[in-house]
């Protein structure tokens, strides 16, 4: 079976989309971990006394 040249393109277009896809994804989740990182380490949080989460367990932990 052989594809005519729209079928073709169309492949292609989907191949290629869907790569994009999986690295705006990809992307998308290293982004993620590292706000996840720089908000639960770094930035400071009104529930733990304006407190870094780093902060606050080792004071926790000295307790």
């Amino acid at each position: 079976m052989h594809l005519t040249d729209n079928q073709h393109l169309k492949k292609l277009l989907i191949q290629n989309i869907t790569k994009e896809l999986i690295l705006s994804l990809y992307e998308m989740e290293k982004i993620t971990e590292k706000w996840l990182t720089i908000y639960n380490t770094e930035r400071p949080h009104e529930a733990l006394n304006n407190m870094t989460p780093i902060e606050y367990n080792t004071l926790k932990n000295l307790e």
